[in-house]
């Protein structure tokens, strides 16, 4: 998987149908996930949303949890370490980097994990399901799929193109229970970052009727993330509009 070979980050989010008793429930139920988190780490960061209407917390692991009045988040990030050397000042440097497909099985793991908390009287109904992926790369390095993107963008041009963001949502599949769609943004500046390119893509899946997850929650998104992982591979490989 072309993202594999990248330093690339998962989000996954759940966007529900908003119940104001449930929200003011979150803190007793996520009570039991917190102190294992502390147990493990001796160390967690919790607070409210800016808004005020929901809890967030994260952990020495680089996964961040937010639950508010219509979201579910849980979204990965490489976390800088103190690397402290004798008769030198403290220096930051990153944990090892993990593949992207792994990071998102483990963080599909945690969303379960947390539904399992958060939905511990009555699962949340859901709207929409999605998975996003930021990725640094460079440019002249990109896949097929996106070089041809942005060679397709600035062939409008006659000049060379130094700096662009742009930003597509796309249907990619309709079906008389969901529609599955993608935002596809890109952004570049070679006069302040030569060769520098940022991507990301957020396939999501709206639900027609909002859904509940039953059984095992983890095999129920896992399909999902599939469809996400496929579909972003594709856009990597290129060609998706003969496809």
């Amino acid at each position: 998987m072309w993202l594999d070979t990248l330093i690339a980050v998962p989000v996954l989010g759940l966007q529900t149908v908003p119940t104001f008793n449930s929200m003011f429930t979150y803190p007793e139920r996520l009570q039991p996930m917190l102190d294992e988190e502390i147990v493990r780490d001796h160390e967690i960061e919790v607070g409210y949303d800016r808004a005020g209407l929901g809890l967030q917390f994260r952990t020495k692991s680089g996964f961040s949890y937010k639950i508010t009045l219509d979201n579910i988040v849980v979204e990965f990030a490489y976390l800088p370490r103190e690397k402290r050397t004798p008769g030198r000042l403290p220096s930051q440097e990153l944990p090892p980097l993990q593949r992207f497909s792994a990071l998102a099985d483990a963080t599909v793991a945690q969303m379960a994990k947390l539904l399992s908390f958060v939905g511990s009287q009555e699962q949340p109904k859901v709207i929409r399901f999605g998975l996003a992926v930021s990725a640094l790369l460079e440019k002249s390095k990109a896949p097929p799929g996106i070089d041809d993107l942005i060679k397709h963008h600035a062939a409008f041009f006659k000049g060379d193109v130094v700096k662009s963001q742009a930003t597509f949502l796309v249907n990619i599949e309709k079906t008389n229970s969901h529609t599955d769609r993608c935002h596809h943004t890109y952004a570049f500046d070679d006069m302040e970052k030569p060769d520098d390119l940022a991507v990301t893509l957020d396939w999501q899946r709206v639900f027609r009727d909002a859904v509940q997850f039953s059984g095992s929650i983890e095999e129920r998104l896992r399909p999902l993330k599939n469809a996400a992982l496929a579909y972003f591979e594709r856009v990597g490989q290129g060609g998706l509009k003969d496809a």
